[in-house]
């Protein structure tokens, strides 16, 4: 039963921490913050969710590219932090949705 509460209290710390991050800043001159853009669904694994939740940001930001740099980035988790037991691990499932300073 002890296991079972410091299971719940943990997937409950982690779900706490699954807000969207969202930056703001002053546009550039001549610039508007343009279009959405899109990462693939993406899975990744690890021995505890925060190890699955690190490794699939590490693997999703990576797609995320502005020439003129972000005025937007949101993380979206799909799955939440859930037990594969094909794998035997731990995993999360998301994509990272952002917008671009789009300069004239």
């Amino acid at each position: 039963m002890k296991r079972l509460l410091t299971l719940l209290i943990v997937l409950a710390a982690v779900a706490l921490t699954q807000s969207p991050i969202r930056l703001a800043e002053a546009a550039p001159p001549g610039c508007f913050c343009g279009n959405y853009y899109y990462t693939p669904q993406l899975w990744a694994q690890g021995a505890s969710c925060a190890e699955a939740d690190s490794n699939l940001k590490a693997q999703a930001i990576s797609y995320v590219y502005c020439e003129n740099g972000r005025c937007g980035l949101e993380f979206v988790l799909t799955a939440g932090c859930h037990w594969d037991t094909y794998n035997g691990a731990w995993q999360e499932d998301g994509y990272y949705r952002w917008r671009c300073w789009e300069c004239e």
